[in-house]
């Protein structure tokens, strides 16, 4: 896990790691950090970094995603169909956080979440999230209806306008490039759609999912004084 603001949200998320590494070049940023540290060349830690400009810092973690559903009929799901863009699924994932999504399940052949670009686009918010991944979603979705837990499918052009929805909700967003298919969309409760007015274009997938987030989540929100 590789950037100053991965590793501050990792710590902060008190997700356990075994060490840090720090480029030796730029240990007076870092010091003093409470954690095992090594220090590494810079051109030992270029072999290890996948970025062109490092920071500098990077940590070894554990993988302690949950395997099990934990479902609440109050609660509010993000249910990802085969998300296979790494940079799509970590943009999806740092939206789910701002919106107070934390629960998220990833179906089988998706990007891997441990991906160097979901961890980055993500900006360290997977490790604030509930990731259930590998999932067939179609027995999910037929689990989360049996506890009460609404299911909205979402496409591209058709179903009505994101609304307020009360009690547990689960919203499927699909593929890049196909959507959801029509044997998901068939089993949901409900189908929603995003209005525009381009006609030649559309919402990115990470756009829709930021918009769709905040329909779910905005009559948590109060109106503040400026």
């Amino acid at each position: 896990m590789e950037g100053e603001k991965v590793v501050a949200e990792l710590i902060a998320a008190q997700w356990p790691f075994e060490c840090l590494l720090l480029r030796e070049d730029r240990k007076d940023k870092w010091i003093p950090i409470d954690a095992p540290s090594y220090f590494l060349s810079a051109a030992d830690f270029k072999k290890l970094s996948q970025d062109k400009e490092s920071e500098g810092i990077m940590a070894v973690a554990k993988r302690r995603f949950p395997v099990d559903l934990d479902l609440n009929p109050q609660e509010r799901y993000i249910l990802l169909y085969e998300i296979a863009n790494p940079n799509n699924l970590g943009a999806i994932l740092r939206s789910a956080h701002w919106f107070g999504i934390s629960n998220i399940v990833v179906s089988e052949n998706s990007a891997d979440i441990t991906h160097p670009k979901v961890v980055r686009s993500s900006m360290g918010s997977l490790f604030h999230l509930r990731i259930v991944e590998k999932q067939d979603l179609l027995s999910v979705i037929k689990i989360m209806q049996a506890h009460d837990i609404k299911i909205i499918a979402t496409d591209v052009s058709e179903g009505t306008i994101p609304h307020p929805v009360g009690g547990g909700v689960g919203v499927v967003l699909g593929n890049e490039s196909h959507g959801l298919p029509d044997f998901i969309k068939s089993i949901c409760d409900e189908l929603w759609h995003i209005p525009g007015k381009a006609k030649n274009t559309s919402l990115s997938l990470p756009q829709a999912a930021a918009i769709i987030a905040y329909e779910l989540t905005k009559g948590s929100f109060s109106h503040e004084s400026k």
